[in-house]
């Protein structure tokens, strides 16, 4: 898989949060990847994108797979090619022969090279820009749009080659997805994204412009250092030839937390709810080490506080809401060893 394709990428995603009447705002810092950070990725046939629009609920369950793949981010050196890149902080790369740099800015996610393959030239080779071409704008929210140029020189077969288009994009749904293997509902910002670029060269003397197109539906969540479910359709046009790439890949069940969503371990519950000036949280089967984190919708965390042991009887905690923005909040409660229960509550004027 050509991995040059990936656009519009960003993280982990354990848990979606999200106002039920609100759109989603995804917000630096917390949404950049992190190094070493791996994903399973499900991929299939091209799904064409529907209609966008507020509170929408995309249902995708009945996609089947047809090859998985791990995404990682790593650090750049992992690239032969990445003292071309000085300015890269990341590296996005599946085994193949691809590979993607990045650097995190004050205004997003920007893609700042990359090594791919055009099959017409029978080459892979590495490319850079000129400055940094913006994917995915932190923060971003329903009805966001941006553009930003792109430019560069690099060697294309031994020959100069340059590079010049734009990228387009918008925040042009929110509501939620329904994966497969999922039975509970994510919330999530669309981000449609759109390249339109030629790339000039010459071959054997003679100038040729291989033009180069990437449409990315990506639907990220909160936290979203990777969309969890995406289509994209990817041209090359040269020789009159055309190299076309076109799939839809989205976050193996295991990756979004799926199954730890619904295990509960911890018979956590939160009442009442709505709160207005007191929530009180029920659990049990807590030992020491555990911790009890609340996570407002714009995924800043407003509380963080550490558990003592409460054995196998039910134990309560007593959360002070009074000062609290009206909205929807999720509660995360997570032992020693990993194990988490979370439930969403509202807090009411």
């Amino acid at each position: 898989m050509a991995l040059a394709r990936y656009s519009a990428v960003a993280l982990f995603l354990p848990l979606a949060l999200a106002a039920g009447a609100q759109s989603i705002i995804l917000v630096d810092p917390g949404n950049v990847p992190l190094v070493g950070s791996s994903y399973l990725v499900n991929k299939a046939a091209y799904l064409a994108p529907v209609a966008g629009g507020a509170g929408m609920n995309y249902d995708f369950s009945g996609m089947t797979s047809t090859e998985t793949l791990t995404y990682m981010w790593a650090a750049p050196t992992v690239s032969p090619n990445a003292g071309m890149f000085p300015n890269a902080t990341l590296a996005l790369t599946n085994g193949g022969p691809d590979t993607v740099f990045y650097r995190t800015t004050t205004l997003g996610l920007e893609r700042v090279g990359e090594t791919r393959t055009i099959t017409a030239l029978g080459d892979n080779f590495p490319a850079g820009y000129t400055d940094g071409v913006l994917e995915m704008p932190l923060p971003v929210t329903y009805g966001d749009t941006w553009t930003d140029p792109i430019a560069g020189s690099f060697s294309l077969g031994g020959n100069p080659a340059t590079r010049s288009g734009t990228i387009t994009g918008s925040a042009d749904a929110y509501g939620t997805v329904l994966l497969p293997g999922g039975t509970d509902p994510i919330e999530v910002l669309r981000l449609n994204s759109y390249v339109d670029e030629t790339i000039n060269t010459s071959v054997s003397g003679f100038p040729v412009a291989i033009h180069h197109t990437r449409h990315v539906v990506a639907y990220v969540p909160l936290w979203g250092k990777i969309p969890v479910f995406r289509t994209v359709t990817d041209t090359l046009a040269a020789f009159g030839t055309f190299q076309t790439d076109n799939f839809t890949e989205w976050l193996d069940a295991s990756a979004v937390g799926i199954t730890d969503l619904h295990a509960d371990p911890f018979k956590l519950r939160i009442f009442p709810n709505p709160a207005n000036s007191v929530a009180e949280v029920a659990f049990e089967g807590i030992t020491a080490g555990a911790l009890m984190e609340v996570v407002d919708m714009r995924g800043a965390t407003v509380l963080h506080t550490a558990l003592g042991s409460a054995g196998a009887a039910p134990a309560t905690e007593r959360i002070d809401v009074s000062q609290w923005d009206a909205g929807l909040y999720q509660l995360v409660l997570t032992d020693a060893k990993g194990t988490r229960s979370t439930r969403r509550f509202a807090v009411a004027r």
